[in-house]
């Protein structure tokens, strides 16, 4: 049996408790990607959640800076992924019908299907949080992680 660790802290401390939670979170993501996907189409739990974004979002046009903006992450981050997401097979960029100047990103049907079963798996642990959770707590938690969310994206500009 694993022992419980406070992570070097005496008390609660929220900014180490969402690092192990995201953490623990992404690495269980990675986990259930590797149960349906060959070793050759391994990708990151970030690259699903873009996939995810992407497959949601078909009809607009979505380019780099969109998800860019979407998750918070910078150029070279999302540069790589959409570099190993197109080598894969999962989207393909096509010069946009708006401004040619742009490509947009646009998912393939083997990033649709994947995204299906990815959807289903995501069903399933969001289902294990209302578990754990009162309705009061579990609405209470997406509330102030939006919260946060919000706070930290204004403190970035």
């Amino acid at each position: 049996m694993k022992e419980n660790y406070n992570y070097g802290v005496k008390e609660l401390n929220v900014e180490k408790s969402l690092i192990v939670a995201s953490n623990l979170l992404k690495r269980r993501m990675e986990h259930q990607i590797s149960e349906f996907s060959p070793n050759d189409d391994q990708i990151s739990a970030s690259n699903a959640q873009i996939i995810g974004f992407l497959v949601a979002n078909q009809a607009q046009e979505i380019f780099q800076k969109t998800i860019e903006q979407a998750f918070s992450l910078r150029p070279s981050t999302v540069s790589a992924n959409l570099r190993l997401m197109e080598t894969k097979g999962f989207i393909k960029r096509e010069f946009s019908s708006l401004d040619a100047r742009k490509k947009k990103v646009i998912p393939t049907q083997k990033a649709i299907d994947f995204n299906d079963k990815l959807c289903k798996k995501g069903v399933e642990v969001e289902e294990e949080f209302k578990e754990i959770f009162s309705d009061y707590e579990y609405e209470k938690l997406k509330s102030l992680l939006l919260k946060l969310i919000v706070n930290m994206e204004q403190k970035e500009k």
